[in-house]
């Protein structure tokens, strides 16, 4: 134990606390700080209200702070911009997607696709949810910007996770893989739509991120970096867009090693890695095979993902361990500041406690 941490306190348990800025700290049961474990990422007055932010290295993504180059100056390309998942309180956080990333995107061009079901639409008082109410509120707020959109029926999307006997045969999960074969479904078919604008246009893009419909996006949005051969950055690496005052699952890996797992809701990265994770869908079902021995290669992983039982159903830790298994490491971006909107208006930065925030 780190010497300022040994102290005895008042408040018997210790407690190990990640805290929104990436700090880590040790408090007692009753709040008390022990010690500071990990330096939190500090900003000042003038970052905070500068329209075009110059991020020091020390408070960019790990790996950008030993380039020679300077990622934020350099020209950035094409981004193309991905909202996928339900349509939920979009009305209210759609705004600061474009002000806030879209149209500060330093680069070429910001083009923005969606799929998303007329299904939980939380649309002003009288309007009928509809794949018409629904597009004609995307088209109002993404105006130029929105190049392809879909919104579908939720129940044409969904589908059984093909494996014989049924989703209940992989006794970790149950029928929870249903849920996650249809949600990775949508992953793909937004993917589908940036190709098909790729194929038509003759446009390519450099760049991808992808938020949910109901990301509200209320603080601070550094740059997007570009990554690319010239720094020798960013190829085999998704960057996960930290959610205020929530954190992410640690998930055990095929070789042995713990890693951060994505969450469904923000991640930015280049396209040819991106595209890899928009494609779990088409091998999803043979991977769960494969790790529970009933692959048609007959090949059973070497991890017993029987140990994992609640992780291995977590989408973070599925997407996860297929992304890694294809060389792709994921980072955690702590600097932005933003959180799913619920249908409430509840937000996780607005939790009063500093840490176990809901």
């Amino acid at each position: 134990m780190i010497p300022g941490c040994r102290k005895s306190a008042s408040g018997g348990v210790k407690q190990l606390v990640l805290e929104d800025n990436g700090s880590l700290k040790i408090f007692t049961s009753e709040k008390q700080l022990l010690c500071q474990i990990v330096e939190p990422v500090v900003w000042t007055e003038k970052e905070f209200t500068s329209s075009v932010v110059s991020i020091p290295k020390k408070w960019m993504p790990r790996i950008f702070q030993d380039s020679k180059v300077d990622e934020f100056d350099a020209p950035r390309g094409r981004l193309a911009v991905v909202i996928v998942g339900l349509y939920r309180t979009n009305l209210k956080t759609c705004n600061g997607h474009v002000r806030k990333v879209i149209q500060k995107w330093r680069g070429t061009e910001a083009d923005v696709f969606i799929y998303t079901y007329w299904q939980d639409a939380d649309l002003p008082k009288g309007t009928i949810p509809s794949a018409e109410s629904v597009g004609h509120r995307l088209r109002e707020c993404y105006g130029n910007f929105l190049k392809s959109y879909k919104v579908n029926d939720l129940s044409k999307i969904e589908e059984t996770f093909p494996i014989p006997g049924g989703p209940s045969t992989v006794r970790q999960c149950g029928g929870k893989l249903n849920q996650l074969q249809s949600q990775l479904k949508t992953l793909y078919l937004v993917g589908q739509l940036v190709r098909d604008y790729q194929l038509s246009t003759g446009v390519r893009y450099d760049h991808i991120i992808r938020f949910r419909p109901d990301t509200k996006i209320w603080g601070h949005v550094p740059d997007l970096p570009r990554m690319d051969f010239t720094s020798l950055n960013g190829f085999g690496r998704i960057y996960l867009i930290h959610p205020g005052r929530e954190h992410y699952f640690f998930c055990d890996h095929h070789d042995g090693r713990w890693r951060t797992g994505p969450s469904d809701q923000a991640a930015y990265g280049r396209a040819s890695d991106m595209f890899t994770y928009f494609d779990m869908y088409l091998h999803f079902s043979e991977m769960i095979k494969s790790a529970i021995g009933a692959g048609t290669l007959n090949v059973k992983a070497k991890m017993d993902w029987s140990e994992m039982a609640g992780d291995l159903c977590a989408i973070e830790c599925l997407v996860g361990y297929w992304m890694v298994l294809r060389g792709i490491e994921f980072e955690v971006w702590w600097e932005w500041q933003q959180n799913v909107i619920r249908r409430g208006g509840g937000l996780a930065k607005d939790c009063r406690q500093g840490f176990d925030c809901p």
